[in-house]
This record gives structure tokens, sequence and C-alpha cells, in this order.
């Protein structure tokens, strides 16, 4: 009993309460892998510290994100049983124009530079890069497709 209560996230008993304490530990973990990424940033990038300096936390960043991918999974949360018509073929056009962007990234890269990245830490880095403008592209595409989506169903019903 004294070990349930130990490793319980919640403190009360009350759904609205348990509610706001997830929502608090999903914020702090979301900040927690922001900094990671900052941390990425600022050592691979602005300092050019060797990749012993900074492969922690890539290596966290990897965790995270696999850990959150199967939460995801086993919970059964996914777009299709949360999403409906319109709001699911637009959140799958703006995953389709940031996986354009960062297939675009790629080949703009290998075009530029002549070949492939040398050694770990180049390979590292570019991945970086491309994980981060494939998310930046996703960010700045979704309002844009939802805002014309959101145009088009407005303009079919004045019709």
């Amino acid at each position: 009993m004294i070990m349930k209560s130990f490793f319980r996230l919640t403190s009360s008993n009350d759904e609205r309460v348990q509610a706001l304490e997830y929502r608090a530990f999903a914020e702090a973990g979301f900040l927690v892998f922001l900094l990671l990424l900052l941390d990425v940033f600022v050592r691979a990038f602005l300092y050019n510290r060797p990749l012993s300096e900074w492969i922690v936390s890539i290596l966290l960043i990897g965790c995270f994100s696999i850990y959150f991918t199967i939460r995801r999974a086993t919970m059964g949360i996914d777009e299709e049983t949360l999403l409906e018509g319109e709001e699911l073929k637009a959140e799958k056009l703006a995953e389709r124009i940031s996986a354009f962007g960062g297939i675009l990234y790629g080949i703009t890269f290998i075009a530029v530079n002549g070949g492939t990245p040398d050694g770990w830490e180049q390979w590292l880095k570019q991945f970086y890069v491309l994980i981060l403008l494939s998310g930046g592209i996703y960010l700045f595409a979704r309002p844009i497709v939802y805002r014309i989506k959101r145009d088009k169903i407005e303009a079919s019903f004045h019709e």
C-alpha cells in the first residue's frame, strides 16, 4: 500500500484536481524537452562543442520521444479517433507539407555540400536540423492549412 501511494502521481481523489495535476506534469515534461532541445542547439551549433558533451541530451530527447510515442499508441490517442472529416484532412495536409519540407532540406543539403556529412557528429547535427526544420514547417503550416480549410467551409455555406 505504501509503494502504491509513493508512485502515484496525483494526491487527490477528486478528478478535477487529478486532471490539473496531470496537466502540470505534462507541462513540466514538455518544458524539460524544450530545454534539452535548446541545450543541444547551443552546445552543438553555437559553441561547436564535441559530440561527447551533448550526446546525453540527444539520448534523452530520443528516450522522451520514444516514450511519448509508445504511450500515445498504448492509450489509443491518434488523429483518426480524435479528429473528424475536415480537421483530419487538414492535419494530414500539414503533415505532408512538413514532410515535403524535410525532404527538400535533405535534397538541398546533399546538392549544396556535394555528398553526405562526415562523421557521426555531422550526421547528428544534420538530423537535428532536419527534425527542427520539419517541426518548424509543421507549426507554421498547420494554422495556414486550417485557415484555408475554414475559408473553404465558410465559402461553401454562403453559396
